[in-house]
């Protein structure tokens, strides 16, 4: 696996950070061997500071969503979960490998969890039942990881030959919006966005209607 070549200067003292940060500049899958041909150590190296390649993963992923700034509450609840939607596809178009690599690990990254318990809180605040506040922040996370997993695969070698075995068994209708999908996903994600958000205004107006 080649990786671009490091600037001359003093070596980076290897540390868990290190390592971390180097795993969300990797634009390849996530392996140990990568990681540490990267850095210029052994893997045995990086083993005195992480557990295993999830660990990597988990770790990466808590640093980056943890330092990843959160919307504004102030400007409206549907710009605000309009400009998480936003975050979202950018951590995933930026680090697609990453995510990819995140459900095989079958642990949770805190720093997400927390995240998204709080842009259900600010969405409750704006009037909005609690559970249904939830229910459109898990289907907003759910749509931007189908989106995200998609894009890794799109990288993947043998990517165009699965996706058009994929296709060959679709009817010529929905095979021509398939493939609008795979060529535009940004516009069909932002479409996707705009149904399930105008949903929700509906059924929260039909809510407060009832009160």
């Amino acid at each position: 696996m080649m990786f671009p070549s490091r600037k001359p200067g003093p070596k980076a003292r290897l540390s868990r950070e290190v390592i971390l940060r180097a795993a969300l500049a990797t634009p390849r899958e996530i392996t140990i061997t990568g990681i540490a041909e990267q850095l210029g150590c052994s893997a045995a190296a990086l083993y005195r500071h992480v557990e295993s390649k999830d660990d990597i993963v988990i770790g990466a992923l808590e640093l980056l969503i943890a330092e990843t700034p959160r919307p504004d509450p102030d400007r409206g609840w549907r710009t605000l979960l309009e400009q998480e939607c936003d975050v979202r596809w950018r951590l995933y178009e930026g680090h697609p490998e990453l995510f990819a690599a995140w459900p095989r690990t079958g642990r949770p990254v805190i720093a997400s969890v927390h995240r998204n318990e709080w842009v259900a809180l600010r969405v409750a605040d704006a009037g909005f039942d609690l559970a249904d506040a939830r229910g459109v922040v898990a289907a907003i996370v759910a749509a931007a990881a189908d989106y995200g997993l998609l894009l890794a695969f799109q990288r993947r070698p043998g990517a165009v030959q699965a996706l058009d075995a994929r296709l060959g068994v679709l009817g010529p209708e929905m095979r021509a919006v398939e493939q609008d999908r795979l060529s535009r996903p940004r516009h069909h994600f932002d479409r996707q966005l705009r149904i399930l958000l105008d949903g929700f205004a509906v059924h929260y107006e039909r809510t407060i209607d009832e009160r």
